[in-house]
């Protein structure tokens, strides 16, 4: 059984490399872009992690904004404890989990939480970047997420906290069921679908 010093070590190590690999910092998620429309859906990231005992558990890399700086309750102890039992950590979501949306629309993600989420386009809902987190949500010991929409640029699609992210879904070019699945690559219980409306005629707008 894992110690919980090596638990501990092995979730920074996690953290720090998913900062180093995709050149993670506060300025640089801009994926900007409205839509022709003109109108924009709205997706809020949330969590409720408690930064001293995130903060202590998974310090951040250098030259890296501290791994929370929310104010939430939950600590790190009880948000390994919930995620180990329930598979998912109740207060870590996407808000709305679900919607419906006209094709092409621009969707505004916005993280209200307090730790860096992504907002990613994915094919199916899968594994995300960390394998730790993988392991106790039951997808193995992997640290290979799994596949992004066609179109997706994954290195933009982290948002840190108070952060925000803006993609048309005209461009995810490898879509073809109307279904929009898009996913925390770091928290992967953390999702929504965006389903395209259908016409009259039940084709896509």
């Amino acid at each position: 059984m894992i110690s919980s010093r090596r638990l501990l070590t092995y979730v920074a190590t996690g953290f720090t490399v998913i900062g180093l690999s995709v050149g993670v910092s506060t300025t640089a998620f801009a994926d900007q872009g409205r839509g022709d429309q003109g109108r924009v859906q709205k997706v809020r990231m949330l969590d409720d992690c408690d930064p001293k005992t995130f903060n202590a558990a998974i310090p951040a890399a250098a030259g890296q904004p501290p791994t929370c700086v929310g104010k939430g309750d939950t600590t790190f102890d009880n948000f390994v404890k919930e995620l180990t039992k329930k598979k998912r950590v109740e207060d870590w979501e996407f808000k709305p989990d679900e919607h419906k949306v006209k094709a092409g629309e621009t969707v505004l993600a916005q993280n209200r939480g307090g730790e860096t989420h992504t907002f990613t386009c994915v094919k199916q809902f899968g594994p995300g970047v960390v394998a730790f987190i993988n392991n106790l949500i039951g997808f193995g010991n992997t640290d290979i997420p799994t596949a992004a929409c066609a179109g997706e640029n994954v290195n933009a699609s982290f948002v840190p906290a108070g952060g925000q992210r803006t993609v048309n879904l005209s461009q995810f070019t490898g879509v073809t069921d109307g279904v929009y699945r898009f996913e925390c690559l770091i928290h992967p219980w953390m999702q929504t679908t965006l389903t395209v409306e259908k016409d009259n005629r039940g084709k896509n707008h």
